[in-house]
């Protein structure tokens, strides 16, 4: 599939979901109706070619392309050192999709920046178990959900870490 995209992300969401393909196959960015409809004709030929993929590297090996097996590992790696990462749009979600199944635990250190606009993204985030911080109705790229979540996050750890107890507080119960 080359670099990873809309078009590898529908096909793992649809491997790992079941969802009909369909479902999974959004315009991405700039793409008409019938450029649609040519875009779920391909994807369904690619199905037709790959047949059923379950295993997580064989999904990541017939549709994943090297953005998105790279993002697969650094989910992986960031898990292994019990490091948080932040789940930006649909191309990541299919990454961290993949890297679930690898690695159940990848779970733990994972918060979903945003819900994209992508077709299917909604349900692909449902299936896995997330809730997006945000909906804003982006479909960009380049990590814009990411970059206006994080200033969230950092203020929700920030909180968690020195809001003062009423204990330290001085309040009362009066």
């Amino acid at each position: 599939m080359g670099i990873g995209n809309t078009s590898s992300s529908a096909l793992i969401m649809h491997y790992i979901t079941k969802l009909d393909l369909p479902t999974c196959v959004g315009k991405g960015t700039g793409v008409n109706n019938e450029q649609l409809a040519k875009k779920i004709e391909v994807l369904e030929a690619v199905v037709a070619k790959h047949g059923t993929l379950e295993d997580p590297y064989e999904i990541l090996a017939g549709v994943g392309g090297f953005e998105i097996a790279q993002m697969t590992g650094a989910f992986l790696q960031a898990a292994s050192q019990k490091i948080a990462v932040v789940v930006d749009g649909f191309i990541a979600t299919a990454a961290y999709a993949i890297a679930t199944l690898i690695d159940e635990n990848v779970k733990d250190y994972a918060l979903f920046a945003h819900q994209s606009d992508e077709k299917g993204h909604a349900d692909f985030v449902k299936h896995l178990g997330g809730k997006a911080i945000l909906n804003l109705g982006l479909r960009l790229g380049e990590g814009t959900g990411v970059a206006l979540a994080f200033p969230l996050i950092q203020s929700a750890v920030n909180f968690l870490n020195e809001l003062a107890s009423f204990e330290d507080a001085n309040v009362s119960n009066k």
